[in-house]
């Protein structure tokens, strides 16, 4: 890698401490002391649950070694492929708190690095790429050491214009953190529309009441082979998942037509599908001729019913649901008229979810691409060197 003017090439052990924290139980306790223990599960994705804080005794003497300090970063050992190496910067949230001996703690020179900064260049693709490169994997888990750590190789700008990057990319961490608050607000939201729509409404003693297979015929799909499916095609192939298979050039289902897992980690997954599709193996479609029941109201209901379709699963090693269930599964509905303004106020909740949620796709696609661009010194930031 070219190295942009004005910036330095160093590796992690020259200019951080690096500490790992403290292993439970294994030292005698002199003189108790009992205080907040930080756990791996407390680090997450980046960010920090404190809500399930524990508190452990340890001995006095200790404390000072294992206490975080404002600007430490904290970096999980090991975990998740696509988790490992994630950094976190301790803001000072408890004044005194412990770390368990899975967490890796970064004490950056204040004077050489910032500590945001290089809790960054942690997270980027150069850094997820360095720790998988020297991570010890075990099955789906990988994790690094404290020698891999040291030889964490680093390019910096100024002090200046690393607090500068920094700041962009909080501020990119910051509209993601409050999207996915107000997408877990809307959640709930439609979560206490099913409630009071299908569960507390008291206008439900006065509807009907019937087997799913008396309004609907449940049509198991077709399988296709893989070799058979693209990457783009004209029309989906649902088969199971919670997306496509992949794509064809053939249909056999019609659009505006509900489907259901049959088969796999994902069976009783309900979707509604706008477009025509292929309708495979491992997967049902709900062909309604009838009119006593519209296909919004039907997949709304389903999808709010969509835990107790899953429980219907058997079989341990490929879980699956057999069409007699579904067919069998009850479905609570009042007349057409009523139907419609109950499908209405789910389907406003419904889009307002898919918008924010597309909205955070962009905010986390925005952040990866200046991540790409502001860590490598493709773009540079304007700041005066006189200002440091």
């Amino acid at each position: 890698m070219k190295i942009p003017y004005a910036w330095k090439k160093e590796t992690l052990n020259n200019v951080a401490l690096i500490q790992t924290g403290l292993a439970k139980g294994k030292k005698e306790i002199a003189v108790p002391c009992k205080l907040p223990y930080l756990r791996v599960a407390n680090v997450q994705d980046g960010f920090l649950n404190l809500e399930e804080i524990k508190e452990i005794e340890v001995d006095r003497s200790q404390v000072e070694r294992y206490s975080l300090k404002k600007g430490d970063i904290l970096l999980t050992e090991g975990g998740d492929r696509d988790k490992l190496g994630r950094g976190t910067v301790w803001q000072g949230e408890i004044p005194l708190c412990l770390h368990q001996n899975h967490i890796f703690v970064v004490r950056p020179n204040k004077s050489i690095i910032f500590n945001e900064f290089l809790a960054y260049l942690f997270s980027s693709p150069r850094g997820k790429k360095y720790f998988l490169s020297c991570a010890k994997q075990s099955t789906n888990l990988a994790s690094i050491n404290s020698t891999q750590l040291k030889h964490f190789p680093l390019v910096f700008p100024p002090l200046k214009e690393q607090k500068i990057i920094a700041d962009i990319l909080t501020a990119w961490d910051e509209a993601i953190g409050k999207t996915e608050r107000l997408i877990k607000l809307k959640e709930d939201y439609f979560r206490w529309l099913a409630v009071h729509a299908f569960l507390k409404n008291p206008k439900m003693k006065s509807w009907n009441f019937s087997a799913l297979g008396q309004l609907v015929k449940v049509k198991k799909g077709e399988q296709l082979n893989r070799s058979e499916l693209e990457k783009e095609g004209a029309y989906p192939a649902w088969n199971g998942g919670i997306t496509p298979s992949g794509y064809t050039d053939v249909w056999n289902t019609k659009e505006n037509t509900i489907t259901i897992s049959e088969g796999g980690n994902s069976c009783g997954f309900v979707n509604y599908c706008k477009q025509k599709f292929w309708c495979g193996g491992h997967c049902y479609s709900l062909i309604n001729e009838n009119n006593q029941i519209s296909d919004f109201y039907l997949y709304f209901y389903l999808k709010t019913q969509e835990k107790r379709i899953m429980s219907l699963r058997v079989g341990s090693g490929l879980p699956n649901i057999q069409k007699a269930d579904i067919e069998n599964f009850e479905i609570a509905y009042p007349n057409l008229k009523e139907q419609s303004e109950i499908s209405h106020e789910f389907n406003i909740a419904l889009n307002e979810l898919i918008l924010i949620k597309q909205i955070l796709d962009l905010y986390k696609s925005q952040k990866q691409g200046l991540m790409q661009k502001l860590l490598t010194g493709n773009w540079r930031v304007n700041f005066k060197e006189d200002e440091e």
